[in-house]
């Protein structure tokens, strides 16, 4: 993922100058999360635990939003 080979702030620095990297570098790392997510999703389906994956997802979410 992006976040293991580039800093925040490198990152911050791209959106700002405007630099395409940086909006790059955004969708790499969000095409990662959302593609992990749904390989979590499917693997809580499989095993019926899929309501408390949800509930942790959504209680992991809202912590990190109130920080």
């Amino acid at each position: 993922p992006t976040c293991r080979h580039y800093s925040r702030a490198y990152i911050r620095h791209l959106l700002k100058a405007k630099e395409m990297l940086g909006m790059r570098l955004c969708v790499l790392h969000n095409l990662y999360f959302y593609n992990k997510m749904m390989e979590e999703i499917r693997s809580a389906i499989e095993e019926h635990r899929f309501a408390e994956y949800k509930r942790s997802k959504l209680e992991g979410f809202l912590m990190k939003e109130n920080e």
